[in-house]
């Protein structure tokens, strides 16, 4: 009775088998450390038997009444646009891909397709379990008035897969670039900017863009002498968009930007860059000269004032000559000062935009510098080495930090900080500067702003 009973099981399992698969499969037994493989579950039925003879499984419906068990590693399943059909997997309900029919002993068999992209981090091997189909089928129904067609002699199936194994590779250390950060794959890259010609200091906009398929996330962006004030990336790593600033207005172009990474196909390193961008750099303006005067017909009150400005003008040359021998010249650097310091506390009163920018500038306009070679992580140092106090250094780094960081959507300073800020960095300040004091004068230190 055991041998029957064991002869029975087996007749179903193989019946079981020429109804139904199911499989995981990989496009290559073997893949390198980065390198994204997408494993696919195919499950594949009977059309007409299952049509005819399946039982549903769940009281949640599902488009095809079966059930998988399967552990497929990796992220998120693959978007097979449009919807496909249903089915059971694991605890949850599933979308597949419908794929061509299957011939298999001459009957047709319905394919479905369920993928996953795995990125293995190791090298070693990796086993998939088997996975492992079920479904419930009868031959004789009965209709309900209430629920419909129901089974009478209902009998369970199971199907069984085989399991995937798959090799992991180590990326080679031979002929490895300086710059590889891990990218996996096949790509370009490609840079714009939103403007070919800026003043040195002004902040553009460089937009790189990687292309390809693999794994691969945005290089770190050095270019010299240039300055990067923040950048945010829109599309998880495969485009990033910099606000940045050329430093000096010997600046030509934005250099070609390189891109290293590992192309499996080769297999070997390759490194693809960016096409150089012209740059047409400005010197910054000191002074706005203003425009010359409209012309027009002389008249005799033209002539009046013109004299008295002859006058004045004479006047005035043998007061300055005066002042000059008793006073220096006027200081444009504290001139910058006290233009910046006015412009920066008009924007914090008023809590306006931008309030990063005229502080730097502010910043700037003490250490001698342009506004684009303010932010970095020395600033509260450079300031200190400029005469202010240890704590208003600090203070004032940190608030410019918090500044620029709140364009980026970080937490932020605002206006009022800043204007609780700007009396104590004025206390701190020498109260005399050589633009204003007397010659002879050996008083050092930052220049004092006008309030």
């Amino acid at each position: 009775m055991r041998a029957l009973a064991a002869a029975l099981l087996l007749c179903g399992a193989a019946l079981a088998q020429e109804r139904a698969f199911v499989e995981v499969t990989a496009p290559k037994d073997a893949v390198y450390v980065g390198e994204p493989v997408l494993l696919t579950l195919r499950l594949g039925y009977d059309r007409e038997f299952f049509r005819a003879h399946a039982v549903p499984l769940f009281p949640r419906r599902t488009d095809v009444t079966l059930h998988v068990q399967a552990q497929v590693p990796g992220g998120p399943a693959e978007a097979r646009p449009p919807r496909g059909p249903t089915f059971a997997l694991n605890d949850a309900v599933a979308e597949a891909e419908s794929l061509p029919d299957e011939k298999r002993d001459g009957r047709a068999f319905a394919v479905l397709a369920w993928s996953r992209r795995f990125t293995p981090v190791e090298a070693g091997e990796i086993v998939v379990p088997a996975p492992t189909l079920r479904y419930v089928h009868a031959t004789v129904f009965e209709e309900d008035f209430v629920v419909g067609r129901i089974a009478r002699d209902p009998k369970d199936a199971v199907v069984s897969g085989s399991p995937l194994a798959l090799r992991i590779l180590p990326l080679p250390a031979e002929g490895r670039p300086g710059g590889f950060e891990g990218a996996v794959g096949r790509f370009t890259i490609e840079a714009a900017c939103d403007r070919t010609a800026v003043d040195a200091g002004e902040i553009f906009r460089l937009t790189v863009t990687i292309r390809g398929e693999g794994n691969a996330t945005m290089p770190r962006l050095d270019l010299p002498r240039f300055h990067v004030f923040g950048t945010v990336f829109p599309d998880e790593g495969r485009t990033a968009v910099h606000d940045i600033a050329a430093l000096s207005a010997d600046v030509k172009e934005i250099p070609a930007i390189p891109f290293a990474f590992f192309d499996p196909g080769s297999p070997s390193y390759r490194i693809v860059r960016t096409d150089p961008i012209p740059l047409e750099v400005r010197p910054r303006a000191r002074e706005t000269q203003p425009p010359p005067p409209a012309g027009g017909k002389t008249s005799a009150v033209v002539l009046v004032a013109g004299g008295i400005l002859v006058v004045a003008g004479g006047a005035l040359v043998v007061w300055l000559r005066m002042r000059a021998a008793r006073e220096a010249p006027p200081d444009p650097e504290a001139v910058r000062v006290r233009e910046a310091l006015a412009a920066l506390r008009t924007r914090a009163a008023g809590g306006g935009a931008d309030l990063a920018d005229a502080f730097a500038e502010f910043l700037a306009s003490y250490l001698g510098c342009p506004p684009a070679a303010v932010i970095g992580p020395d600033l509260a140092a450079r300031l200190l080495a400029k005469g202010f106090p240890e704590d208003i250094a600090s203070r004032a780094a940190a608030t410019l930090e918090r500044l620029v960081a709140a364009r980026y959507g970080g937490s932020g300073a605002t206006a009022e900080d800043l204007a609780a800020l700007l009396p104590r960095i004025a206390e701190a300040l020498p109260p005399a500067h050589p633009a204003t004091a007397r010659a002879g004068s050996t008083r050092s230190g930052p220049p004092a702003p006008s309030p």
